[in-house]
């Protein structure tokens, strides 16, 4: 920033100077951990001080690792006159002396699997353990304890099945660092659920789901689309690979929706981002209890017939090799069925002429749906994908 007060001409020269090491070390002498080595810590001329080129504070994968870097960066450092000879042999000595490198601490899990939301325990134990931190892709937040011990961690509700890497970093009273990678595999839940949302984490959702377009947030249990300009919003699910399986969403009519209401989910898609008249299979529920199919191109092909919706309600779509199943509440068979074309894109949607409540929120006058859970079983061969229109 140039900051200069004066009446007349001003002539000044503007220099960029590279600087190899931006947010360095600029301490006065160098620190291996918490301990002070006494050995000045000048710039070699690079916009690097000697304690930038040690790198004592990162992971190392021995101690005699550390050490090496240390010499040679110590030996080149007495070369170029940055250090004297002495101080480059006073930190050699240091670095040997520290911890760096070393393994002092144990990390394990209680459980190798975890399903979408559980709480698991990471038992750390070791020497000279100040704090461990431990995060993770999949973990609703870091989780920090003091000392040796125990330390509780979560599974965000929205976690898919797959791989989740947990990092255990833990600060030792020496002020040095070790790292220590855990495996966790994710796993569909007892009942073969793959995917849940009950939407009472915005965190949580924003990290699962994609607003295609729309204003979408997330309070109270309700997925809200905000925009009221049209319908046709949508929210992705980019990474849920299924075949079979199930879906089912709660649904609530309020008192003012119209008996063109309706709400439901979308089957079989082909691609990515293709609406209900493009590709796939809708099932919807209407506030008199029917239940229709709606193909793309096609129109509506089959329709089933029940008591009318008076209160909240749960539609279940099966998806059950080539035929499609539809039951609302209780039912103990389907209210409607299909046999579609087989091996296509499945994907949840849930839409309406606009709901008010809770749920899924859109515009005014419809059905209200909340996303409870839909189970499907992993498959190499179909397509990701679940969007929420509104």
């Amino acid at each position: 920033m140039l900051d200069v007060k004066a009446a007349g001409e001003l002539s000044y020269d503007v220099r960029v100077l590279d600087d190899a090491c931006v947010g360095s070390d600029e301490s006065a002498t160098v620190r291996i951990g918490a301990r002070d080595t006494g050995v000045p810590n000048p710039d070699d001329g690079t916009g690097c001080t000697v304690a930038d080129l040690i790198r004592a504070d990162e992971q190392w994968e021995s101690h005699g690792a550390f050490v090496s870097h240390v010499t040679k960066t110590a030996h080149r450092l007495a070369r170029a006159d940055v250090l004297s000879r002495r101080d480059a042999a006073r930190l050699v000595t240091a670095a040997a002396r520290s911890d760096v490198g070393q393994d002092l601490v144990t990390a394990r899990l209680d459980a190798a699997t975890a399903t979408a939301g559980q709480e698991l325990t990471v038992h750390v134990a070791g020497r000279d353990i100040g704090e461990v931190t431990v995060s993770g892709p999949c973990l609703t937040a870091d989780a920090t304890a003091a000392g040796p011990g125990e330390v509780k961690v979560a599974v965000r509700e929205t976690t898919l099945p797959g791989e989740c890497p947990l990092q255990v970093r833990t600060l030792r009273t020496s002020g040095t660092a070790e790292i220590d990678a855990l495996d966790l595999r994710i796993v569909p839940d007892a009942e073969g659920v793959v995917f849940r949302d009950g939407f009472s984490s915005p965190a949580a959702t924003s990290q699962a789901w994609t607003a295609v377009d729309g204003t979408w947030t997330v309070a109270d249990g309700v997925y809200r689309q905000q925009d009221t300009t049209r319908t046709g919003w949508r929210s992705v699910i980019d990474d849920l690979r299924i075949t079979d399986g199930f879906v089912e969403t709660d649904i609530t009519f309020r008192t003012l929706a119209t008996s063109t209401a309706f709400g439901g989910v979308q089957v079989r898609t082909a691609k990515p981002g293709d609406a209900y008249t493009q590709s796939g299979y809708l099932i919807y529920l209407r506030p008199n209890g029917s239940v229709d199919v709606y193909r793309a191109g096609t129109g509506v092909i089959a329709t089933g017939t029940g008591a009318a919706v008076t209160g909240p309600v749960k539609l279940r779509v099966e998806l059950r090799g080539a035929e499609i199943r539809a039951f609302v509440g209780g039912d103990d068979a389907p209210r409607d069925r299909h046999r579609p074309e087989p091996d296509r894109r499945t994907r949840v949607r849930a839409t309406d002429h606009g709901p008010r409540g809770r749920g899924l929120r859109q515009r005014p006058r419809g059905p209200d749906l909340r996303k409870r859970r839909s189970g499907m079983w992993p498959s190499s061969h179909c397509p990701p994908g679940v969007d929420l229109y509104a």
